[in-house]
């Protein structure tokens, strides 16, 4: 009979103790790939709230040009950029935006939170990834513009046919 060398893989199959080594390098290693992905997926949501905010902002600030000359257009702006807000970012109950409309420009803030899982993230902040957008904007008088654009092509008409 053969004497079995310990450094032989016949060895260690027939012993049972190569199962138990292939557990202790899986769970070396998910302890290295586990937070990575988790930080992937988080990535991915601070990137969608992050566009959600940007396009949000800037959507009422373009509507503020037609609705300036209402009478509740800070009240109607307000409503608009919540539902913008609120309904499609992922952590949407921390959302939040403001709306500042004065006669020349029109500026819309929107920002939101979102919570970092565990202990590690409350050390070296509150637990939260903050993020805001803020757009502003100088309000233009469509109305005005084009008036003037129609006014001076009736005038280059009426000089060509002279």
């Amino acid at each position: 009979m053969a004497k079995t060398n310990r450094y032989d893989a016949e060895y260690w199959k027939k012993s049972g103790e190569l199962r138990a080594s292939f557990t202790i390098e899986a769970s070396l290693l998910m302890t290295i790939l586990l937070p990575i992905l988790l930080a992937l997926i988080y990535y991915g949501f601070y990137c969608h709230d992050r566009g959600v905010l940007q396009s949000a902002s800037c959507e009422v600030t373009a509507m503020a040009d037609n609705l300036r000359d209402t009478k509740n257009a800070q009240n109607i702006l307000n409503e608009r950029a919540m539902e913008r807000v609120q309904k499609r970012t992922v952590f949407e109950e921390n959302a939040k935006q403001s709306v500042i409309l004065s006669d020349e420009n029109v500026t819309v803030t929107a920002s939101t939170s979102i919570p970092l899982p565990g202990f590690v993230s409350g050390l070296f902040s509150d637990g939260t990834l903050k993020i805001s957008e803020t757009q502003k904007r100088k309000l233009l008088h469509p109305a005005r513009i084009i008036r003037k654009i129609r006014g001076a092509e009736y005038l280059l008409k009426r000089e060509d046919e002279q």
